[in-house]
């Protein structure tokens, strides 16, 4: 009875997400994007070149499921129907017809990359970009075990595990994108972020600006249900002159705060001490808040923001870092 329960629930399940698995086919031998959807990847790749090919990861994600796979915690091997309660058919039969080198990019917990790599051993290479902050040697060791060749966004992190380092990537975004457009900067300085142990930071900071007679936008946020759209916080974005960047402590990898300083000019505030280290980093543009005095950053919102090279923008393009001259893999 549970068999044919289940049965009918996949099959109502593809119906509902072929037109989404359309582009999961293949024509071309070059590597194959893999991802698990979120708004600000979904972003990122839909920059990608139309001739790279991308699979997005479908999982059943409902309460019926949830309860399902409870029965299965805590075991190492999973039975033969377990993929199916996780991933959606559909999702399934692209993987198996993978035979190309995959790159698996954004945010996948170790039982989506165990369950994923079982569909990927006949590629000769798979390569997974952790946009996570990864900070436990088992959890890299249960990776490799898996079949992965690793990177982290972290190059301090990367260094300390022996693995490559890969910077954040993001996309050229033509004007249309974003809508409605901004005509005006409304805001000095605009932040958003969830609340964590950084918030102390943040009050300081903001504290700061209003000192200075700077008009802030600081958007803080203590649930799920506060959550900006990426799109909308790009409208944010456009309409301040300067981009805040608080980094939680210990963590150097480039956000996607520094991303958006660099492709659409704008100046940028941060607490990450490795951006001084960049390529991009021009202190006419970059106010290290920690590092660099804080009587100095009057000066510094005065000073009219210098563009980053377009050759210096490219190689932070993601078809030029997986699909350039010098791709990683």
């Amino acid at each position: 009875m549970i068999s044919r329960v289940l049965q009918a629930s996949y099959d109502a399940h593809d119906i509902r997400n072929d037109e989404m698995h359309k582009h999961n086919r293949y024509i071309s031998p070059m590597p194959v994007i893999i991802y698990k959807s979120n708004d600000y990847l979904n972003f990122i790749i839909g920059g990608l070149k139309p001739s790279v090919e991308r699979i997005e990861i479908f999982t059943h994600d409902s309460f019926f499921y949830r309860c399902l796979r409870a029965l299965f915690n805590g075991r190492t091997q999973y039975p033969k129907h377990f993929f199916s309660l996780y991933l959606s058919n559909k999702t399934i039969r692209t993987l198996k017809k993978v035979k190309e080198p995959a790159i698996l990019l954004g945010e996948f917990d170790l039982r989506l990359l165990h369950l994923t790599a079982n569909f990927l051993r006949n590629t000769n290479f798979t390569f997974y970009w952790s946009w996570n902050e990864i900070n436990k040697k088992k959890e890299l060791e249960a990776m490799q075990e898996m079949g992965y060749n690793i990177s982290l966004y972290d190059y301090y992190a990367a260094t300390k595990f022996n693995l490559k380092y890969i910077h954040q990537v993001y996309r050229f975004t033509p004007a249309s994108v974003i809508k409605p457009e901004v005509k005006t900067q409304e805001y000095d300085c605009y932040w958003l972020g969830k609340i964590k142990s950084r918030l102390p930071v943040v009050n300081r900071l903001e504290k700061l600006l209003l000192s200075q007679k700077r008009t802030c936008r600081f958007i803080y946020v203590y649930e799920r249900a506060q959550r900006l759209s990426y799109i909308e916080n790009l409208r944010n974005v456009l309409n301040s002159k300067c981009i805040i960047d608080i980094n939680d402590e210990g963590s150097f990898g480039l956000s996607l705060r520094v991303m958006e300083s660099i492709f659409f000019n704008r100046k940028l505030i941060t607490t990450n001490s490795f951006i001084r280290q960049c390529d991009f980093y021009n202190p006419n543009n970059i106010f290290i808040y920690g590092e660099d005095k804080d009587e100095n950053i009057k000066a510094f919102m005065d000073l009219d923001y210098q563009p980053v090279s377009q050759d210096i923008l490219n190689r932070y393009d993601i078809n030029e870092q997986y699909f350039g001259k010098n791709i990683p893999y």
